[in-house]
């Protein structure tokens, strides 16, 4: 699993984002199923934020379709809504050290591989519409021919 440290040098919230967006934009190119993002836990005064940004980035990237899921490192301590997800996705994250650590600084970033294949399926669902619209019209002007 590929780890991004997003929060090292202390960056701003924007900074921060646009590391998540690269690092997710990076994992899809590389083929990652999952990937375990840094962000700290607001030690400083800067790192809470970020991880707020950090969540609320992955929650509209799901709803986009962008990611598959994600999973914040303090699910594991308390009811948060993400037990379905680290049971389907457990065997991409139980070999990593902050597995049922606790630790609200990481999240983990499922990443959807099939995004692809989901583009291609998209095209042909289109085609295949676009195809019944033909024959529609085709049936509705021989039905109509006299």
């Amino acid at each position: 699993m590929k780890v991004y440290d997003i929060k090292s040098d202390m960056p701003n919230v924007s900074d921060a984002g646009k590391r998540l967006a690269s690092a997710i934009k990076e994992a899809k190119t590389n083929k990652e199923k999952v990937i375990k993002i840094l962000h700290g836990y607001g030690s400083h005064g800067v790192g809470g934020s970020i991880k707020i940004a950090v969540r609320k980035s992955l929650s509209k990237r799901m709803k986009n379709n962008e990611i598959k899921a994600y999973i914040p490192g303090e699910a594991f301590a308390s009811l948060m809504g993400f037990d379905e997800v680290i049971i389907e996705h457990k065997c991409l994250i139980e070999n990593d050290s902050d597995y049922k650590k606790m630790n609200d600084g990481i999240t983990y970033v499922i990443i959807w591989i099939n995004l692809m294949l989901k583009s291609k399926i998209t095209l042909i669902i289109k085609q295949v519409k676009n195809v019944v619209v033909i024959y529609n019209y085709i049936f509705y002007l021989t039905k109509n021919w006299n």
